[in-house]
C-alpha cells in the first residue's frame, strides 16, 4: 500500500509540469519507482561536465520496454560562458511496450571499463 502511494505521489509530482505525456526526473528521484504508459516520454536530467570526458550513458539495455531516443543532450548551467563549465545532461526515453525494467545509467567515460567508483543512477520503470 505504501509503495503504491509513493508511486502515486511521484506520478503527481512528475506530471505537475502540465505535460502529462512527458515525465521529468533528476537526482532527487534516484532509486525510486515510477509508472508510465506506452508512448510517454521520460526525460532524465542529471548534473554533468562533458568537457572532462565524463558523461551519463545507459549501462544496460531496456528495449523494447523503454527505448532511448536520440543522443544525450547537454544543457549548459550557470557560467556557461566559461570553458569547461558544468551543466546538465538530458537523456530521453520512450515507453515502448508494457513491462518492468530497471533503468541504469553510469557516469563515466563510455570508452573505459566501469569501476565501482563510477556514479550510477537507478530508476525502476513500470510501463502499463
Amino acid at each position: 500500500m505504501l509503495r503504491r502511494a509513493t508511486l502515486l505521489v511521484l506520478g503527481m509530482v512528475l506530471c505537475a509540469c502540465g505535460q502529462t505525456n512527458t515525465l521529468q526526473v533528476n537526482e532527487d528521484q534516484e532509486g525510486r519507482s515510477l509508472v508510465m504508459t506506452t508512448g510517454q516520454t521520460l526525460v532524465v536530467s542529471l548534473e554533468s561536465n562533458p568537457s572532462t570526458g565524463f558523461g551519463w550513458y545507459q549501462a544496460e539495455p531496456t528495449e523494447p520496454v523503454l527505448a532511448m531516443e536520440g543522443e544525450p543532450r547537454f544543457v549548459p548551467g550557470e557560467g556557461a560562458e566559461l570553458a569547461g563549465a558544468p551543466g546538465r545532461q538530458e537523456l530521453h526515453f520512450v515507453a515502448g511496450r508494457k513491462g518492468v525494467v530497471t533503468l541504469k545509467l553510469t557516469y563515466g567515460r563510455a570508452w573505459e571499463t566501469p569501476t565501482p567508483s563510477n556514479k550510477h543512477y537507478l530508476l525502476q520503470v513500470t510501463v502499463e
